[in-house]
């Protein structure tokens, strides 16, 4: 019986090597097409659940508090950001749309603790939200297929962040206001969202609405790119992933400086 040499056995494992370095960047690209195709197909039901929630109410699944946007449910700041939904009103919106009421009738509250999403460190009341979600959707009417584990684990992408959704809500008849000093028009639900990337973080970039042109233009160190994408989208709802990278570029998904990867609704729109 032929003894294998050293030689022939380095020359195997080399070989074995070179080929398992020629598949392995296929099955991650592979494994990557996946999420993001999860995503997308994500991005589409939330789409969808919330076109079918404003047929069914005759309005968006915002709770108002007058004329204006419950403030624990939207984001705010200098410059409030319009319709973008914070995380407590992020999970009262996916807890409406899915229909399930976690809501205990003889208290109007429900214990939440280590069984539930734990949001306490942004609104100092972990059943806030489900009383959101129980005033959104008072017939409980399912919308959105959502995993049988939400309530521990949360509604998230592939690469386990929350979706980006934005609304285009009510703010007062006749109201229309400048986003910051650019000539972006924000109008009262005129199915006309700013760009979110103009509320985005982003790490050494800035991006701003060129305001002679409409498109969004990107400052990155010192450096001003104009682009082809619209300042305004035309839609009265956003949704987006962050993508791989987990880094909110604004639903951005075309390549401009080569770092954006979000997966968005609204890309075919414009």
């Amino acid at each position: 019986m032929k003894k294998f040499t050293l030689v022939e056995i380095l020359v195997v494992i080399a070989v074995i090597g070179i080929l398992a370095s020629l598949i392995l960047p296929a099955v991650t690209g592979a494994n990557q097409q996946t999420m993001r195709l999860k995503a997308k197909a994500d991005v589409s039901n939330i789409m969808s659940a919330i076109v079918k929630y404003e047929s069914t109410y005759g309005k968006l699944p915002i709770l108002m508090d007058g004329t204006k946007p419950n403030s624990k449910y939207f984001e705010d700041g200098d410059e409030p950001k319009k319709g973008r939904l914070t995380k407590e009103g992020y999970y009262a919106l996916i807890q409406a749309l899915s229909g399930v009421d976690l809501l205990d009738d003889s208290k109007d509250v429900v214990e939440l603790g280590d069984d539930y999403i734990n949001i306490s460190d942004t609104t100092g009341n972990t059943s806030d939200w489900a009383k959101g979600a129980r005033a959104m959707n008072p017939r409980k009417t399912p919308f959105l297929d959502v995993p049988s584990d939400f309530p521990k684990n949360g509604f998230v992408d592939p690469w386990d962040n929350e979706y980006v959704i934005v609304l285009d809500y009510e703010v007062g008849a006749g109201s229309s206001d400048k986003y910051g000093d650019t000539d972006t028009l924000i109008s009262a639900y005129d199915k006309i969202i700013e760009h979110p990337a103009l509320e985005a973080t982003f790490d050494g970039k800035n991006i701003t609405c060129a305001s002679k042109s409409g498109m969004l233009e990107v400052t990155e160190e010192g450096t001003k790119v104009e682009t082809q994408i619209p300042a305004q989208v035309r839609a009265n709802i956003l949704v987006y992933s962050m993508g791989p990278d987990g880094v909110d570029d604004g639903g951005l998904d075309v390549t401009v400086t080569n770092s954006f990867d979000d997966i968005n609704s609204w890309s075919e729109l414009q």
